[in-house]
């Protein structure tokens, strides 16, 4: 009795072979010929009795899954198992805008932590210190003050709120790539499966692990050329003996300093964007490149079937969990991936199966609609706005 547990796991059994099982105690004490049908009194309390178990059982079975099961643990469950890769669920990340250009008098210094704010007031910091060059200029990455979604568009960030006496100017060229608020369980489990190689270098697992380790990135694309001549990879050249990375997110500076750190001794970089960093041993400068992405405007149209409750706000519900990646096992728009209206769907099914989705389109300038997959590069990511967003009922 009672046997649900051995060295594999917590067996589940059927609700009928509990029953069974229930049935034949009381067999075994008042006869076999004791009548069990659901509506006698002994039928009664051995129908009790199954439904006790089976919750108990249930019961076992889910605690075992938070404690051992890294794909269903929950909450502090889920946290426990990250503690075992001595690391934990992101908390709300902040809005980063890269190489923000600074202008004013030539041979300014001004500090890490200098203040610029947008339009809307929302506050901004330069993430390392820069000193304005022979033509007034530098260009510096900025780090939102407060955790969470803050969009910022190209050429907002344009008021200085620190007194730096000569640096008289700012402004952002790129726009902003956005922040989250605190990591859900479903996002949380997605980028575990990413980390697991956090602890190991000279890998491109490792490499990829470690990037996402940092505060702000998103996603990314990564390709490693181990040929003896430059590769061509949806338009990007990739140098012979290097890696490719595109990430959407992070600081140049922390990202770089990964890279190098983890990439085998004597590869090389690809991509426009630069960073130089000393060795901290050799003192030997080394010459960091990776890509930012291209983004694309992706305009999504769901139409549906009407049926009971507020579809609207549902779909855009759901819609808004899929493109944050709060989709068990779907990333959402990311770096080199293209998008498909078929997962988009099954993403509004799993979040709500009662509605029927009849069709999913996209479009790159809201008129020319297709329900193919879009295709995206390896050094671009789809943009998908829940402004461009239609739901249609019919």
């Amino acid at each position: 009795m009672y046997k649900y547990i051995d060295t594999t796991g917590v067996i589940v059994p059927d609700t009928r072979d509990i029953f069974d099982e229930v049935a034949g105690e009381y067999r075994a004490v008042f006869g076999e010929d004791l009548v069990v049908d659901p509506e006698t009194p002994q039928g009664a309390l051995i129908a009790a009795e199954t439904k006790h178990r089976e919750q108990t059982i249930r019961a076992m079975a889910f605690l075992a899954n938070q404690i051992m099961n890294p794909n269903q643990s929950e909450g502090i469950f889920l946290d426990g198992i990250f503690a075992w890769m001595d690391t934990g669920r992101r908390a709300a990340t902040r809005s980063t805008i890269p190489n923000v250009e600074l202008g004013g008098v030539p041979g300014t210094i001004i500090p890490a932590g200098s203040r610029a704010l947008t339009g809307s007031r929302d506050e901004f910091v330069t993430t390392r210190t820069v000193i304005l060059g022979s033509d007034g200029k530098a260009h510096v990455d900025f780090r939102a003050v407060e955790f969470g979604p803050i969009a910022v568009a190209p050429h907002e960030l344009t008021r200085i709120a620190e007194g730096v006496l000569g640096w008289e100017t700012v402004d952002n060229d790129n726009a902003a790539t956005v922040g989250r608020n605190s990591e859900s369980d479903a996002a949380a489990r997605n980028r575990r499966r990413k980390i697991l190689a956090s602890n190991t270098i000279s890998s491109n697992e490792a490499i990829i692990s470690g990037l996402y380790h940092l505060e702000g990135v998103h996603s990314l694309s990564y390709y490693e050329n181990f040929t003896d001549h430059d590769e061509v990879v949806d338009g990007v050249t990739v140098n012979s003996r290097s890696i490719y990375v595109c990430i959407e997110g992070g600081v140049d500076s922390e990202i770089a300093a990964v890279m190098k750190a983890r990439k085998t001794v004597g590869a090389g970089y690809s991509g426009d964007v630069l960073v130089t960093i000393v060795d901290e041993y050799s003192g030997q400068p080394y010459d960091v490149r990776f890509d930012r992405p291209d983004k694309i405007d992706v305009y999504t149209r769901v139409t549906v079937r009407q049926s009971a409750g507020d579809v609207q706000s549902i779909v855009r519900e759901a819609i808004r969990a899929y493109i944050d990646g709060e989709i068990e096992g779907e990333d959402g728009p990311v770096v080199g991936r293209s998008i498909s209206p078929f997962e988009i769907s099954a993403a509004i099914n799993f979040f709500e199966p009662s509605i029927y989705v009849k069709r999913v389109e996209l479009s790159t300038d809201n008129q020319n609609w297709s329900s193919d997959e879009l295709s995206v590069d390896i050094n671009e990511i789809a943009y998908m706005p829940m402004s461009f967003l239609t739901v249609v009922i019919e």
